[in-house]
């Protein structure tokens, strides 16, 4: 110890100067830097990590990997000299672990702090004596004895493991809250995300399974909520071709006359509703046939005329029928006089040679008026002369019997008539001469 300034040795500005220099350089050779765990792993691995120097920590603590989540690093006072690495004081979260690194070594040791505490406690594990270091959709990193893995982005750890949050349809799943990748498919099943109850998958989408008239839809195996609403159109469930929508049902459309129906819209025809269930004409119109209803006009000085024409038309009607009945029962009277006018002139031409039309107009009944009646008269004559010729052979035959008599009466009554005919003033020469020829 110096006991007065005589005794002390001169120190000079510029041993100052330099003593100030160093204490700077010393307070500036502290590392400090956000690094992946990974790095921590190179140094503590290193082959000089017992006798690093400052130069050495700078290589080492050098960032050249990619990591979910980073840490801080700090090692403090390197001074230009070698140090061993005495241990590792490693925060994550709210755990904390001392990893010895260099062991048993003497000098002025150095200590690396790896603080990891922004770290969130559902994004990684801290295992301590584990075997395997090693999970799915985590980075995992081993330090000594302890295992350090972190979630990969969009992942968090449960029960030890890490799991996707957002699993898309038919991803791998181990939860149901993992399943929100896909709308409406949100079910884990079987280690599977699938279509929630009620939907169905196609492609990579879940569709409603049962939609209702009205609702939703992309494609028609989807519309079968309703009945005969199982067509798609403009994404929308709506009724089948012939059919008609009411309120949240649809109907048979296009329903014609006396068919079954239960809504006024279904029937077709113009001026035709729903009556008691079945399509009919509506009041004041009357069906014409299947297809149409026509209106009933009931203006009565119509009602009254048709009336009227009706009972004229009737009247017609019997008149007519009356008529054509009296001239068919008078008919044959008329032929009968004539036919027995005929056989008379018959019988007596025999004995007599007279004209048929004189004698015709002689006889009460047997008048024949003009030519035409005379020709008329004519015929029928010829017929009954055809017919007395059979009647003779048929009397020459029968007079060969035996045991006949002969009757004169009807003989001398023809002559008796033609007596009188003779005597007639209606018997001219014309007539006898044209007989007589």
């Amino acid at each position: 110890m110096f006991t007065n300034k005589a005794d002390a040795p001169e120190v000079d500005e510029l041993s100052i100067m330099d003593i100030t220099l160093v204490i700077h350089k010393t307070t500036s050779s502290n590392i400090r830097r956000d690094l992946c765990l990974e790095t921590v792993v190179r140094f503590v691995n290193h082959q000089n990590k017992c006798d690093f120097n400052e130069n050495n920590a700078e290589t080492f603590l050098q960032d050249d990997s990619t990591c979910p989540k980073k840490c801080n690093f700090r090692i403090e006072n390197l001074h230009g000299r070698r140090y061993p690495l005495k241990r590792i004081d490693l925060t994550i979260g709210n755990e904390t672990a001392n990893i010895s690194s260099c062991s048993g070594s003497s000098g002025h040791q150095k200590y690396l702090y790896v603080n990891c505490s922004s770290w969130n406690a559902r994004e990684y594990i801290f295992w301590d004596g584990v075997y395997a270091c090693n999970i799915n959709d985590a980075q995992c990193v081993r330090i000594k004895n302890y295992c350090v893995c972190h979630c990969m982005p969009g992942s968090i750890l449960e029960g030890k493991k890490c799991l996707k949050i957002r699993v898309n349809i038919s991803g791998i799943c181990e939860h149901n809250w993992q399943c929100n990748g896909t709308e409406l498919a949100n079910v884990c099943d079987n280690g599977l995300c699938v279509c929630n109850s009620g939907y169905i998958q196609n492609e990579k989408k879940c569709h409603k399974v049962k939609v209702n008239i009205g609702g939703i839809c992309e494609h028609n195996w989807q519309c079968n909520g309703t009945e005969f609403a199982n067509v798609c159109d403009d994404q929308l469930c709506v009724c089948n071709s012939g059919y008609i929508q009411n309120e949240k049902k649809c109907y048979k459309g296009y329903v014609t006359l006396n068919n079954p129906c239960e809504l006024t819209e279904q029937c077709m025809q113009s001026f035709s509703g729903c009556i008691n269930r079945s399509c009919k004409c509506k009041n004041g119109y009357s069906a014409f046939d299947t297809d149409s209803c026509l209106k009933l006009y009931t203006n009565n000085g119509v009602t009254l005329g048709t009336l009227f024409g009706g009972l004229i038309l009737g009247v017609i009607v019997i008149a007519v029928i009356t008529t054509l009945t009296y001239r068919r029962l008078k008919f044959p009277t008329r032929k009968m006089n004539l036919t027995l006018c005929l056989q008379t002139i018959e019988h007596t031409q025999k004995v007599a040679t007279v004209s048929i039309y004189s004698f015709a107009k002689e006889m009460p009944g047997c008048n024949l008026p003009g030519k035409q009646q005379n020709e008329r008269t004519e015929d029928v004559y010829n017929h009954l002369h055809e017919q007395t010729e059979h009647d003779d052979d048929t009397y020459d035959h029968a007079c060969t019997a035996p045991n006949h008599g002969t009757d004169l009466s009807e003989y001398s009554h023809s002559r008796d008539i033609a007596t009188v005919q003779s005597t007639s003033p209606f018997l001219d020469g014309g007539d006898y001469s044209t007989l007589g020829q």
